[in-house]
């Protein structure tokens, strides 16, 4: 007799998705009330690798990427953040960005893997108001790295005149 496989339903992935935005949420928040020395070194661990960025852009991409982020500082610092809100797309979605990411990924799209989760998040003040937004967290085999605004770094490597209208 053949035995039932489980399947894991789009509720439970919805369910499952949800419960992993919480948690990079608080985790983020945690990182922006931290000290100066605690924040600098938790965004030393999200620095994008050469093999990771590789895997999330296309080549040409990857290639200019590697060398921007390198000497790219990572920088955060969110006075008074009370609350952190995390929206989450695929690399397809971006195409026609939704909420919450800048409409720049649509630039960025067609330098996308398939695969990797993308993530932008916005702080609160107590008061819930918006404070500082911020993109391009990448979930790669478990790990999160930072790739903020990749678009500055792409005009070199696309076909000249196809960022003509677009300001950073």
């Amino acid at each position: 007799m053949m035995q039932a496989t489980p399947s894991f339903t789009s509720n439970q992935a919805v369910s499952a998705a949800r419960v992993a935005q919480q948690k990079l949420a608080t985790v983020l928040l945690e990182i922006a009330r931290a000290t100066p020395e605690q924040r600098a070194a938790a965004l030393r661990t999200l620095r994008p690798s050469a093999a990771e960025l590789a895997l999330t852009f296309h080549a040409v991409a990857a290639d200019a990427l590697i060398h921007a982020y390198a000497a790219e500082p990572l920088e955060l610092d969110v006075p008074g953040a009370a609350r952190a809100s995390v929206q989450l797309a695929s690399p397809a979605s971006l195409v026609s960005p939704p909420a919450g990411f800048d409409p720049a990924y649509a630039r960025v799209a067609p330098f996308l893997r398939a695969g990797p989760v993308w993530g932008a998040w916005t702080y609160f003040d107590a008061q819930d108001r918006p404070l500082a937004r911020f993109d391009g967290l990448v979930l790669r085999a478990g790990r999160w790295c930072w790739c903020p605004r990749p678009w500055r770094f792409l005009p070199a490597v696309a076909p000249a005149g196809v960022f003509d209208n677009w300001a950073d």
